[in-house]
């Protein structure tokens, strides 16, 4: 597959992806004989969890220390299970965070729609 069918399939951006590859995020693409990179289904799946895991918000640094522990192998499990913990414990935090400031957020409308009513 070409980058623009990766694009169409994943919604990462194609200048995405080649950052991704230049920091070793993205590996074993190949090339054709023009340079033009080909992309195999391993890599699409791959490329599909690398969005995935984006969306956790997690760090472009933990990202480049999950993929180096991924590309290592089995032999990573248990630093790729820390990483994961610790991740889950920033979005736990974060996800605190964000229901302190939505709650401050709707007392303030509640106050501001009973003074619009009293006006």
């Amino acid at each position: 597959m070409k980058i623009s069918e990766i694009v169409e399939k994943t919604g990462l951006s194609a200048s995405t992806m080649r950052y991704y590859e230049k920091l070793g995020i993205i590996r074993n693409v190949l090339k054709d004989k023009n340079g033009i990179r080909m992309y195999t289904e391993d890599n699409l799946n791959w490329i599909r969890f690398i969005g995935e895991l984006r969306n956790t918000k997690i760090s472009l640094k933990e990202m480049i220390r999950y993929a180096d522990l991924y590309y290592k192998g089995d032999s990573t499990i248990d630093g790729r299970i820390d990483l994961f913990e610790k991740h889950r414990e920033y979005l736990i935090r974060t996800i605190a965070d964000l229901n302190s400031a939505l709650e401050f957020v709707n007392r303030k409308l509640e106050l501001y729609n009973d003074k619009k009513k009293n006006l």
